[in-house]
């Protein structure tokens, strides 16, 4: 296939998942990583990084069979709709779908940051989980636990790119056409919006229809068990405040805080003794940095205490970069670290499935995690950004 005129301005990073050597009858479930494309634009210092693929390992002859051999899984996949995101009010039921699904012209929608186009689907060509879902109702529900409930309408294939992107259009496809004001032409901007629509498909989107009103971060299809979810109380920075002092001697020597402790210390003494006196030493940072969210059971007499500890650091710059999270269960008047990892700076807090296990929306309500022993229920995707990334 001939590169579209958008490859050639965008780097592309491409996770490929190193395969696997099946033995005899022992099952594999993949959970594919989100495809996230990073371009830099011609006057960033540094290039993306490219990540080596991996070879295949060789093998000269088959494995000996096994004399109780494995059998497969049996564990069935989440039914469709089992838990799905809300994106720009729309449910997004599917990530990274097939362009093919598409039928009809491509329409062009706003967006001050890069261009955005969908396409109506064809429920002809969805696979037949996914059509079944028109029509279907879903309950939404926000990040306190208040729900409402819509249709899922017509469906589409929703595309973006966001970022610098119209500069380098206009860099790109006008040459020595391109009109002193006003950017592309109607011509150029649609051959720009279809090579969108080719490289950066993003999303199966049903548009919700029934009550105007109605919107969250994440949704559910009704007519499934209903999930156990959790509430954001709110929280005074007092409260917030004792909180995280009750919490920090229960999590002072939990394995990721020592690790997380052993990493600042390196960096802080990679700082040189001019810079030490600007950044505070590990037991400050280590109580300045504690966050600490209360989740309350809508219905229920459950509540979760969802803790960061450390920070990510800021874009292109040398601040410390790490950290861990954790998730707490009260039991009777205290707290009790859980075994599952935490969630970084979550949204949402639920079970969907009511396995013991949480989900939560994360990362700007991008990604749906799951800590599920098959995160089955996980979905996340990226929109591509066209330029630097600080």
């Amino acid at each position: 296939m001939a590169r579209s005129k958008l490859d050639t301005l965008v780097y592309s990073t491409i996770l490929v998942a190193p395969l696997a050597t099946a033995l005899v009858y022992i099952a594999t479930v993949p959970t594919p990583a989100p495809v996230v494309v990073l371009s830099p634009a011609a006057d960033c210092d540094q290039p993306a990084e490219v990540v080596p693929i991996a070879e295949a390992p060789v093998v000269d002859e088959p494995a000996p069979l096994l004399e109780e051999p494995v059998p497969p899984a049996t564990a069935e996949p989440p039914p469709a709709g089992a838990g799905v995101l809300m994106f720009e009010h729309r449910l997004a039921l599917a990530t990274d779908p097939d362009t093919a699904w598409g039928k009809g012209s491509l329409r062009g929608h706003t967006n001050d940051y890069g261009v955005t186009v969908t396409k109506a689907a064809d429920m002809t060509r969805l696979p037949s989980f996914l059509a079944a879902l028109a029509g279907q109702s879903f309950t939404v529900y926000a990040a306190d636990g208040s729900a409402c409930i819509v249709d899922a309408g017509p469906m589409s294939i929703y595309a973006r790119v966001d970022g610098q992107i119209m500069i380098h259009a206009d860099e790109e496809l006008a040459g020595d056409d391109m009109p002193e004001e006003g950017g592309p032409s109607p011509a150029q901007l649609a051959e720009l919006r279809r090579d969108v629509y080719a490289d950066h498909a993003e999303l199966l989107v049903a548009r919700p229809e029934g009550n105007a009103r109605c919107d969250g971060l994440w949704a559910r299809r009704t007519a499934l068990p209903a999930p156990a979810v959790f509430g954001a109380r709110a929280q005074s920075e007092e409260d917030r405040g004792k909180l995280a002092a009750a919490v920090a001697p229960l999590l002072v020597d939990q394995p990721a805080v020592v690790a997380l402790a052993t990493s600042y210390a390196a960096w802080y003494e990679d700082l040189g003794p001019d810079h030490r006196a600007d950044y505070p030493k590990w037991s400050a940072f280590y109580l300045q940095t504690i966050d600490v969210r209360r989740w309350d059971e809508i219905g229920g007499g459950r509540s979760y205490l969802t803790v960061d500890v450390g920070s990510p650091g800021e874009a292109c710059s040398t601040e410390f970069a790490d950290h861990a999270s954790f998730v707490l269960a009260r039991s009777g008047d205290t707290w009790q670290v859980l075994e599952d990892p935490g969630f970084w700076r979550p949204q949402a807090l639920m079970d969907l499935d009511r396995d013991g296990h949480l989900e939560a929306v994360l990362h700007g309500g991008f990604t749906l995690d799951s800590r599920g022993p098959d995160r089955g229920l996980s979905m996340s995707f990226e929109i591509p950004w066209w330029g630097c990334p600080c």
